[in-house]
């Protein structure tokens, strides 16, 4: 639980953040240089830019593996584009806040917990807190009730200092929309193709730190022509 400490010392550069982030156009607001993405508080702190992006990839599979496990149950579902949206607020916070002061799987957790909220999929807090829990303690799964408040705390409040970070701007533009409207202008009715476009739209999310490198839109021309390439499909030219 060591991340709460971290909060009270990362309080007052996060609200600077929101301050700034609000007098920028949310469209460009999160798109960050090469240059900008290797000075990051984890790099600047010794961290191999190699390992920031293994850790980030980590973040992205505890979301994955959360949601698989609230998916199992017949609750409210949570939706693909949760899952992407939470990986973005992963992204955007990582950017400005050191994986050496906070679990990559404690902000997994608070970042989906808070999209469940903007996607309209919303689960209790219980539920993520548990299955949060039984994914970074596997060998004691079963959280004890003596324990649970302290660990739903830690939630909440990292879900708040995600907030202060993006600025409360939760607006998150992924490229899957772009992939299924494009794929309607050269590709009507070739669902396979499609589908492999969309896929690699969550791959990108999920392996790659290009949500906050490069614009939905331009991630999903990229993901279009793997899929094309895959299918060895040829697209056409249109005035």
């Amino acid at each position: 639980m060591a991340a709460t400490d971290a909060t009270s010392t990362t309080a007052s550069s996060s609200m600077s953040l929101s301050r700034k982030a609000l007098a920028t156009p949310s469209s460009s607001r999160w798109i960050f240089t090469q240059e900008q993405l290797l000075n990051t508080p984890s790099i600047r702190e010794g961290m191999h830019p190699e390992e920031e992006l293994k850790r980030r990839r980590a973040a992205a599979q505890t979301i994955h593996q959360m949601a698989d496990r609230l998916n199992h149950d017949s609750r409210v579902r949570i939706s693909q584009l949760c899952i992407c949206a939470a990986m973005m607020h992963m992204h955007r916070f990582f950017v400005f806040h050191s994986f050496y002061k906070f679990d990559p799987r404690d902000i997994a957790a608070a970042c989906l917990f808070l999209a469940g909220k903007s996607e309209e999929c919303p689960r209790k807090l219980e539920h993520i807190v548990r299955v949060w829990w039984a994914i970074k303690f596997p060998h004691t799964p079963n959280l004890e009730t003596s324990r649970y408040h302290d660990a739903a705390q830690l939630i909440v409040t990292l879900e708040n200092v995600i907030l202060q970070t993006i600025a409360f701007d939760l607006s998150v533009d992924i490229p899957h929309t772009f992939v299924l409207n494009h794929m309607q202008n050269f590709a009507r009715g070739n669902r396979k193709i499609s589908e492999i476009a969309y896929w690699f739209a969550s791959d990108m999310l999920h392996m790659t730190n290009w949500g906050v490198r490069f614009p939905a839109r331009s991630i999903a021309c990229v993901c279009i022509h793997l899929a094309c390439l895959w299918a060895q499909f040829e697209v056409g030219y249109f005035s």
